[in-house]
């Protein structure tokens, strides 16, 4: 069994569409903690009306904030998970019917499993709500309304070549060739164990109001402890886009990262 682990803040529109592809998945031996990040009272109304459909439980990261804390949130969720292997989504993206399968793949503790995404523009979000409202939402429908695959899909060697480099030649990259070939690491579809976890003490929360920065310092650490990562192609999320809440601070973002990979 797997935990799945997701940060919201004030987003039930799109978390509606990410619990809807939950109660699809064809695996069902897997929890879900929703971990809301200092938002309001609504996300709990919609988490205990998924209670008779899905084994689902709500946290919340108090007290209440308009600052974006991910790496709280999520560490937040690993403390209340109960399982082995821990799935991190978002509460923008629609898993495919496969997610649990694919990250219930019977690997080591020191195996990282991630997955790819796909993207949809905000005005489709609308319709598949709709859909969603009146009972009558399928796949077909989210498959439809992509626009674009993940950079994973398109040009695959991006994976294979990260996975081809020594850690030293990882800790010699810019920050900005990190992102674009160790989004490979995005916590918008990946797994770690959770006693890799406990060894690397979760995300660091010193990420705190910035953009994308917390996933691949994890990753990093995790790498530089040993950890491997499996790209599962097949299994996919559907990114519903927007704004993002975080800002980007890049010399903040640097900073920690420079750390992670000297320390």
């Amino acid at each position: 069994m797997v935990s799945v682990v997701i940060p919201t803040y004030n987003d039930d529109i799109r978390l509606n569409l990410v619990l809807w592809g939950l109660t699809r998945q064809t695996n069902r031996d897997f929890e879900v903690i929703v971990v809301n990040d200092g938002g309001n009272d609504d996300t709990k109304i919609l988490v205990d009306s998924y209670s008779n459909a899905i084994d689902i439980s709500y946290a919340y990261l108090g007290p209440a904030s308009e600052e974006y804390r991910p790496s709280k949130a999520r560490n937040l969720g690993i403390k209340h998970s109960n399982h082995d292997r821990i799935v991190f989504i978002d509460c923008d993206v629609i898993p495919l019917d496969n997610l649990i399968s694919t990250h219930c793949s019977k690997v080591t503790d020191d195996v990282i499993l991630v997955g790819v995404r796909s993207r949809i523009k905000p005005p489709r979000i609308k319709i598949l709500t709709d859909l969603l409202e009146t009972k009558k939402l399928n796949y077909n429908h989210v498959k439809h309304h992509v626009y674009v695959d993940d950079e994973r899909l398109r040009e695959k060697r991006l994976s294979k070549s990260f996975l081809a480099l020594t850690m030293t030649d990882r800790m010699t990259w810019d920050y900005h060739t990190l992102i674009e070939h160790a989004c490979l690491c995005s916590s918008a579809n990946i797994s770690y164990s959770k006693n890799a976890l406990m060894s690397l003490k979760g995300f660091n929360e010193d990420f705190t109001g910035i953009l994308h920065g917390e996933d691949h310092d994890l990753a990093i650490r995790a790498l530089k402890a040993g950890c491997g990562v499996i790209t599962k192609p097949e299994s996919v999320v559907y990114h519903l886009d927007h704004e993002p809440r975080a800002k980007h601070n890049y010399p903040k973002m640097l900073e920690l990262l420079s750390r992670a990979r000297n320390s």
